[in-house]
């Protein structure tokens, strides 16, 4: 090739290389020959700059799915459009992404100046958080809606506040909530969510007073994070846990506060939280306030209407008194002619008042002259009565003084100790003691009248078996009906009252009164003593009588009967049927008398039926209290014989006090009848308290007897808890159940008791064996090793030598060394020298200083103080025994008897 040539084939391939850098790629050039390698390159170059063009071209239409391999590593063109398609379906995954509404991607920017990737991620964060801010401002509204509609209504604040707080707490997410309504200048709990009230948590607040008052102070919402422990609690039965965070919120109306609500919410509070309880805290108040509003509306609306009624009403009276005033008026205009007619007629009328009001002043000032002459009488009559109730008191005294020691010397004659008496003295002291016996009743029935007439007679009433009552009485009477070959019978009528709460020794006083009558009169065939409930027609004087509460005791015998005329006559004083010189039988005449005023005394009233030759029916009625127990029908005919009535001899003469503790009743009756003859005092209790009350605190018992099945307290516990706390020596327990105990029961039970007796058909029998051998042992250890009278020194004070000589020989007997004195100042100069005096035995009625002077002295010697003192005195009035316990230990009422004195010393020494 020439020069030529070459130069026209270079400036032919410079005119190409210029147009492909002009960017036409639509000619190549020409090869001449194959081995024009740089024509042939230059074709390739721009068939790849036209390949390249070809794939941009398809991009920029939106193919970004077409494949650009690069030719090698150094095919920069390539990779270029290669990383750029790979961008541009990066930013077109993500347009698909947001065209579904999915705005959580984004693009990765490739570098800082990546400005779509860039604009793109702040389009997709703008799209973000509009969608974020329609969707809370979706479900404000929502909620805002479903709030209201819980609102909608006449609802009172009570309804209002229970349907905002549970709406809201859910809505909210709280597990707790409280609504505080303001009234009274005070924020009060009024509603709840989940809230749990304890004593520690306020249900009331002031203005600025903790979270609710500060929140009503500021009138702003306050949030809290990080609560103590003690704050509030969210209680499930799994268990406890505090909130993370308190939200308190205001209500208000017009900017004024209305109330205050308080969340505690365990997830952390957000912006539209805040936003949502804004938006609706007015909107409640609006509601709260409408509410209070339509309150007071509807309590207005009543007190119109009610004082429209009341209006109403006086109108209609004003116009009834209209027309009764101008009636009245037209009646008065008549009357007035009439009163003028009478104003002459009073006038005459009032001439003749004025003499009779003269005359009726002198008839008054006539009666208060007789007035003040009753009152006069009245006071005298009360002195009369006092001079008689002394008199008596001092006869009392004169009489039962000579009477003492004729009975302590007769009784202690009789006895013949010494044996020195012939049989015919021995009777002799016997029919003394016995006469002076009758002179005392006599002398006790004069006094019981005189208390009777004197209104000094008192009622004391206790609650006793009537089994018991009568049948203490019978034992009374069996050797006098024995002694007249009576036959005696007993009949009790089903239905009868168990118990009989009365005056137990005035019921048993009128009995036997009645009892002596049939037996003083009757001299063949029967006695009967009959118990019923009435049922017949009977005319009671006494109003208190009711009778279907009424029960009859009646004594009627085969006597000579009383003539009908003498039957009113023997109800009185000192009068008998025969009061003649020549009658047959004895007697003063006060029995009956004595018994019809004890009846009245007791509310009831005594009637007598009788026919000469044929006998006589006393019949006392009186009142009962209603109670569940009666007892079944009885009859008995006894004939009294030594074998029947002869007490048991295996247990001491003295009376023994055993606690019976059982809790069926009429076992605790029929356990009692057991006892009832072997001078043994049954106190029962039905429950364990009451028992252990007892031992603890008295005490005085000889022997328990105890069931171990008690409502209250186990047998077995109550024994455990007695001697856990015993203060004294326990008495012997005799276990008396019904079930038989296990060998466990046995063992624990030995521990405590003296013996166990299982009830069946023989108990009976064994429980009486065992006590009788529990009591006797007892006495034999008690008198073998405490003989307290032996050698002890006593005092006697008397001012009569007879009482001194009868007491200082008894007293010798029973091994005791006597001190005498016959007066008051005497005695306190013998207790200065002889400082081992035991006891004193001092008479009350006694010249220059009397028996209260005297011991008073004694007991304001420190010395002598402690000195037991025994009381004798012959006056029988109450407030005498009341003066005497006042002052000394024990009171003993003369004629004495000795085995009271003996009981009394044997329980002060």
């Amino acid at each position: 090739m020439s020069i030529k040539e070459m130069q026209i084939n270079l400036k032919e391939k410079n005119n190409f290389a210029k147009n492909i850098s002009m960017g036409d790629f639509s000619q190549k050039i020409s090869i001449s020959t194959k081995k024009d390698l740089l024509a042939q390159t230059m074709n390739e170059i721009v068939d790849t700059l036209n390949e390249i063009v070809k794939q941009a071209n398809s991009i920029s239409l939106g193919n970004y799915s077409i494949n650009i391999q690069p030719r090698s590593e150094k095919d920069t063109i390539r990779i270029a459009l290669q990383k750029m398609v790979k961008t541009l379906r990066e930013v077109d995954e993500v347009t698909k992404q947001i065209a579904k509404g999915d705005f959580m991607t984004e693009i990765v920017p490739k570098s800082e100046k990546d400005v779509l990737s860039i604009s793109l991620n702040k389009m997709i964060k703008s799209l973000r958080d509009t969608k974020r801010e329609n969707y809370l401002q979706n479900i404000m509204k929502t909620g805002q809606n479903i709030l209201n509609e819980k609102m909608r209504g006449d609802l009172d604040v009570f309804s209002i506040s229970k349907n905002v707080i549970t709406y809201l707490s859910k809505f909210l997410d709280a597990k707790v909530g409280v609504f505080y309504l303001y009234k009274n200048k005070k924020l009060e709990l009024i509603n709840s969510y989940a809230f749990v009230n304890r004593k520690s948590i306020k249900n009331k607040f002031e203005i600025g007073e903790g979270l609710v008052g500060q929140c009503a102070l500021e009138k702003k919402i306050i949030t809290v994070n990080n609560l103590p422990k003690d704050y509030m609690f969210v209680q499930s039965a799994l268990g406890n846990a505090v909130p993370s965070y308190i939200i308190v919120v205001p209500i208000l109306f017009e900017k004024e506060i209305k109330g205050v609500m308080e969340f505690g919410i365990f997830r952390e509070l957000q912006t539209y939280d805040i936003e949502f309880l804004n938006s609706i805290s007015e909107n409640i108040g609006i509601v709260l306030n409408s509410s209070q509003s339509r309150n007071k509306m509807q309590k207005l609306l009543e007190e119109r209407k009610t004082a429209s009624e009341i209006l109403q009403t006086q109108q209609e009276e004003l116009e009834t008194t209209n027309e009764e005033l101008e009636t009245q008026t037209s009646k008065l205009q008549k009357r007035e002619e009439k009163l003028k007619n009478q104003q002459i007629e009073l006038e005459k009328v009032n001439r003749e008042l004025l003499e009779k009001t003269n005359s009726l002043e002198k008839q008054k000032d006539e009666i208060s002259n007789k007035n003040k002459e009753i009152a006069q009488k009245i006071v005298e009559i009360k002195k009369s009565s006092q001079y008689k109730s002394e008199f008596l008191a001092n006869m009392s005294h004169e009489l039962r003084t000579p009477l003492n020691s004729l009975l302590i010397l007769s009784e202690s004659l009789s006895e013949n100790k010494e044996k020195n008496l012939l049989n015919s003295q021995k009777e002799s002291a016997e029919i003394i003691h016995k006469s002076g016996k009758d002179l005392l009743i006599l002398i006790n029935d004069i006094l019981d009248l005189s208390k009777i007439e004197a209104g000094k007679m008192t009622v004391n009433l206790e609650k006793l078996p009537l089994r018991e009552i009568i049948d203490n009485i019978i034992s009374s009477f069996h050797h006098n009906i024995k002694s007249k070959n009576l036959n005696f019978k007993l009949n009790i009528e089903k239905n009868v009252p168990h118990f009989l709460k009365t005056d137990v020794q005035k019921l048993g006083q009128i009995i036997k009164n009645l009892l002596s009558n049939s037996l003083k009169f009757t001299s063949e065939g029967e006695i009967s003593l009959n118990v019923y409930c009435v049922n017949s027609e009977i005319e009671f004087k006494n109003t208190n009588l009711k009778k279907d509460k009424v029960l009859a005791i009646s004594v009627k015998d085969t006597g000579i009967g009383i003539h009908k005329d003498k039957q009113k006559e023997i109800f009185e004083a000192f009068l008998q049927a025969d009061g003649t010189i020549s009658r047959k039988f004895g007697g003063t005449g006060l029995g009956l008398s004595i018994s019809k005023e004890l009846t009245k005394l007791l509310g009831g009233e005594i009637f007598l039926e009788s026919k000469i030759g044929e006998g006589s029916t006393f019949t006392i009625y009186f009142p009962y209290e209603e109670n569940n127990l009666k007892l079944e029908k009885t009859e008995k005919t006894f004939i009294f014989d030594k074998k029947i009535i002869k007490k048991d001899n295996n247990i001491s003469k003295e009376t023994k006090n055993i606690l019976l503790i059982e809790d069926n009743k009429n076992l605790i009756v029929s356990i009692k009848t057991l006892f009832r003859n072997e001078n043994i005092n049954i106190i029962a209790v039905t429950n364990g308290n009451e028992a252990l009350q007892l031992l603890r605190d008295e005490n005085n018992f000889d022997c328990v007897i105890l069931d171990i099945g008690l409502p209250d307290i186990s047998g077995i516990d109550m024994l455990r808890l007695l001697y856990k706390y015993k203060t004294k020596k326990m008495p012997p327990i005799i276990i008396y159940t019904g079930k038989e105990p296990s060998k466990k029961e046995y063992k624990d039970l030995k521990k405590y008791v003296h013996s166990i007796v299982v009830k069946d058909l023989n108990s009976d029998k064994l429980l009486l064996k065992n006590t009788n051998f529990i009591l006797n042992k007892m006495e034999k250890k008690f008198f073998k090793k405490n003989d307290v009278f032996f050698e002890k020194k006593i005092l006697i004070v008397d001012d009569d030598m007879r009482n001194i000589f009868a007491l200082s020989k008894i007293l010798r007997d029973k091994n005791m060394k006597v001190v005498k004195s016959m007066s008051g100042i005497s005695a306190l100069k013998i207790l200065e020298n002889e400082k081992d005096i035991d006891l004193i035995l001092m008479d009350i009625m006694m010249p220059k200083m009397n028996g209260y002077e005297t011991i008073q002295k004694i007991r304001n010697n420190l010395d002598l103080k402690e000195i037991p003192i025994i009381a004798l005195t012959a006056k029988a009035m109450k407030e005498d025994k009341e003066k005497c316990l006042s002052v000394a230990n024990a009171y003993i009422s003369k004629p004495i008897n000795m085995k009271n004195l003996f009981d009394t010393m044997k329980n002060l020494l």
